[in-house]
């Protein structure tokens, strides 16, 4: 009977320490966590995004600040305010002559030379190392900062003699820019025809244009801009014209973002 119950404790003790040995090795799970499914990761879309849409209606832009009246110039409509690259400004008004400041306008001195009388300026443009200036007198060019200036004979008599003003010069890769535009009292009370022209290799040529009623150029390369007050805005790609606003423009400034004011 002894050796019996010996075997009966022997096999209770093992008993127990086979219960205690797998509750310590056991990994609970939960009858939900043993049935969960795992979802897997979205793709990343791989549909691009389109590009901005351009913008074919115009948009207002409101610019707030103070305005300080230049000291220095006598009185009469300004035709034109310029700045080069070094700060030299440059102003011109109805009542003829051309004045230059080299202190940020605090003072400012009338260029004086005996073919400028009543020139005025319309613009101005930096170009190939020398100054550009378009006339009520034909085309001026300066190679001492604007300091003295010299007529260019452009070869077209009605722009050389006045009957044609020079209102407006772009550079546009190698080649100047500036349009022509008929005289007040040649018009018999129609808007004046306008006229566009180029320089390259000191040569001077006539360039098409889809308008011609008091156009000014501008440009930005590689696009060249023909603004007129009567049939809107057109902008050359190097091929071809085409016309991009229907409003009535009569100038048009393309910032180094290729925005247009």
């Amino acid at each position: 009977m002894k050796w019996k119950a010996v075997l009966i404790l022997c096999l209770c003790f093992f008993l127990i320490c086979g219960c205690v040995a797998k509750e310590d090795h056991k990994i609970p799970i939960t009858k939900k966590e043993k049935h969960k499914k795992v979802k897997p990761p979205k793709p990343e879309s791989t549909k691009k995004e389109s590009p901005q849409q351009l913008q074919t209606s115009p948009q207002e832009l409101v610019i707030s600040g103070k305005w300080t009246q230049l000291e220095g110039l006598d009185g009469g409509d300004m035709h034109l305010v310029y700045s080069t690259k070094d700060g030299i400004l440059f102003a011109s008004h109805g009542f003829s002559g051309v004045w230059r400041s080299e202190d940020g306008g605090r003072s400012w001195k009338m260029i004086s030379q005996e073919d400028f009388i009543d020139v005025h300026f319309y613009d101005m443009e930096e170009f190939d190392g020398k100054l550009y200036a378009g006339s009520n007198k034909g085309l001026w060019w300066s190679n001492d900062d604007g300091k003295s200036w010299n007529k260019l004979e452009t070869g077209f008599g009605d722009v050389d003699n006045g009957k044609y003003h020079v209102v407006s010069l772009a550079g546009y890769g190698d080649k100047l820019f500036f349009t022509a535009v008929l005289d007040k009292p040649f018009r018999k009370g129609k808007p004046g025809k306008g006229k566009l022209y180029y320089i390259e290799d000191e040569t001077i040529k006539e360039f098409n244009t889809p308008t011609t009623q008091e156009i000014v150029v501008s440009a930005r390369y590689p696009y060249l801009f023909i603004s007129s007050p009567y049939s809107g805005l057109y902008v050359y790609d190097g091929e071809k014209w085409t016309k991009i606003l229907d409003k009535k423009t009569t100038r048009v400034f393309v910032d180094d973002e290729y925005n247009l004011y």
